[in-house]
């Protein structure tokens, strides 16, 4: 089969309809998110662990801020992502 530029726009026309690197964004990205909430949990659990009663105060103040950080973050950067997908790729109508 010869490689000639008719060829290779098929083979670029279905890779765009099934919409392969998009979907890779969005799936690298909620692996993403995944590993950061993961990762602000075990550091909020951390810290109540390690510190004592006397200290009740700050460490409820630093899991308030690494909650209410994760929050807006997270939804923040999926709805930037899905408005990419949304938003490109091959218009059919």
């Amino acid at each position: 089969m010869p490689l000639n530029k008719e060829y290779l726009l098929s083979v670029a026309e279905v890779v765009d309809s099934f919409r392969i690197f998009p979907r890779l964004l969005l799936l690298s990205d909620f692996i993403f998110t995944c590993w950061y909430c993961w990762f602000a949990i075990k550091s909020v659990i951390l810290l109540v662990t390690l510190n004592s009663i006397e200290n009740a105060g700050i460490i409820n103040g630093v899991a308030a801020v690494i909650i209410s950080g994760t929050i807006p973050f997270i939804t923040h950067r999926f709805g930037k992502i899905a408005d990419i997908y949304i938003h490109t790729g091959r218009k059919w109508g």
